[in-house]
C-alpha cells in the first residue's frame, strides 16, 4: 500500500470521527427563516454538490483503466512522482484522493481514473 493512500485513509478515518461524534451529540444546523434542519452530513452533501473548483492540469502522468489495476499497481506507479504534485480525477471531474472515493468510482462506472501533474516539474 502506498504512504499517500496511508496518510489519506488516515484522514478520512479521522473525518469519519469527527462527523460520527457530532452526530452522536445531535449538533443540526437551523435554518432560522423556514425552520430547516440539516445534520452534518446533509450538509456536507450540499456544499460538496454545489461548490466547484475549477483546477487547471499539467500533463496526463498515467491513469487507471479499473479499480483492480489501481489496486494491484497504485504503489509502484505513485512512486515515480513526488507528493503533492499530482491529482487524480475520475470521469465525473471528481478528486480522487482516497480509497473509499476509488471504491465510489468504481461503484459508479467512473473509471478510468486519470492521473494529471499539478506541477511542472511532476514529470518523471
Amino acid at each position: 500500500m502506498s504512504q499517500w493512500h496511508d496518510v489519506a485513509e488516515l484522514i478520512q478515518s479521522q473525518l469519519d470521527r469527527i462527523q460520527g461524534e457530532s452526530m452522536q451529540a445531535g449538533q443540526v444546523a437551523q435554518h432560522p427563516d423556514a425552520e430547516i434542519e440539516c445534520t452534518v452530513d446533509a450538509i456536507a452533501g450540499l456544499i460538496e454538490a454545489k461548490a466547484k473548483v475549477r483546477l487547471q492540469v499539467g500533463p496526463e502522468l498515467f491513469r487507471f483503466d479499473s479499480y483492480t489495476q489501481w489496486v494491484n499497481k497504485a504503489q509502484s506507479w505513485f512512486r515515480r512522482v513526488r507528493a503533492g504534485t499530482f491529482v487524480c480525477i475520475d470521469q465525473c471531474g471528481r478528486i480522487c484522493a482516497t480509497g473509499k472515493q476509488f471504491q465510489r468510482a468504481d461503484k459508479e462506472g467512473q473509471f478510468p481514473i486519470v492521473v494529471y501533474a499539478i506541477d511542472p516539474e511532476a514529470e518523471s
